[in-house]
């Protein structure tokens, strides 16, 4: 990322928001069985773009 001249990224946790528009449709909702990511592996990813010099919100926790 910092090759493109990016410095900071939030994560946010999957929602299921989108299901409500596929339902009236007859279409089934791919992501509806998928589950939370657990609070470890946002720790983690969270870990990995700090190593490399990126700033990293999870969530609601951002300063913009």
């Amino acid at each position: 990322m910092n090759n493109n001249g990016l410095y900071e990224i939030n994560l946010l946790r999957f929602h299921r928001m989108g299901a409500a528009k596929w339902e009236p449709r007859g279409k089934k909702y791919e992501y509806s069985d998928h589950g939370d990511m657990p609070e470890e592996r946002m720790l983690e990813l969270q870990e990995r773009y700090l190593n490399n010099d990126i700033a990293c919100y999870i969530g609601e926790d951002t300063p913009f």
